[in-house]
């Protein structure tokens, strides 16, 4: 489960914080300060201990191992990776995560033959696209998303979307966001709630 769990941590860390640097004592302290992003650490970091200064002191150490270790492995669909600089001033390394998504597979160039006949004369028109060519079950990409929400394990999880805005986890919040949310932000739901329904279900998940 190291790769799922990496991959959600790494996802919310780019969405909340963009590319922007940090020691590892400061990711603690965003760690502190957003408990929804600290409980996404994956089981290897455990629970953030937030009083116990030696077992604070412990973390930050199994921390600073564990970015090093994973350093620019990618994670995901979109590979998520961490970046790191050193500080020449502090002596420190900078973390980052960026995303490096695969580049699509393009058909390679075909060459035809020239004909007398010109391509526009032979092409059919567009088949404009009809609820029956759509996928069983498409209603739309709000009702599309109700769906997804239902087939994630458990159903209806809490979810991340857009720059860090989270969707609490229940049947009721889903729907009452997603019938109304402004049409703008209904591409990055569907797009959350796609990646968590193919995600498998793991004890380090957030729901």
């Amino acid at each position: 489960m190291k790769g799922p769990q990496w991959a959600g941590f790494l996802e919310a860390w780019h969405i909340r914080f963009g590319t922007s640097q940090y020691t590892t004592g400061q990711l603690i302290e965003k760690l502190k300060e957003e408990a929804a992003f600290a409980a996404l650490l994956p089981d290897e970091l455990a629970a953030l201990p937030l009083e116990d200064a030696k077992d604070l002191k412990s973390f930050s150490v199994r921390l600073g191992r564990l970015l090093r270790k994973y350093h620019g492995t990618p994670f995901g669909v979109e590979n998520y990776r961490l970046h790191s600089e050193r500080d020449k001033h502090s002596k420190q390394n900078l973390w980052s995560v960026c995303c490096v998504p695969a580049p699509e597979n393009k058909p390679s160039r075909l060459l035809w033959a020239v004909t007398s006949v010109s391509v526009s004369a032979c092409a059919e028109p567009p088949v404009e696209p009809s609820v029956q060519d759509e996928e069983p079950g498409w209603c739309g990409p709000r009702e599309r998303i109700i769906e997804l929400g239902a087939r994630c394990q458990p159903p209806f999880p809490l979810l991340i979307y857009m720059r860090g805005q989270m969707l609490d986890a229940g049947k009721e919040h889903w729907e009452k966001l997603v019938h109304t949310a402004s049409i703008e932000i209904i591409p990055d739901l569907l797009l959350a709630a796609e990646r968590r329904a193919s995600r498998p279900y793991g004890p380090g998940d957030l729901y």
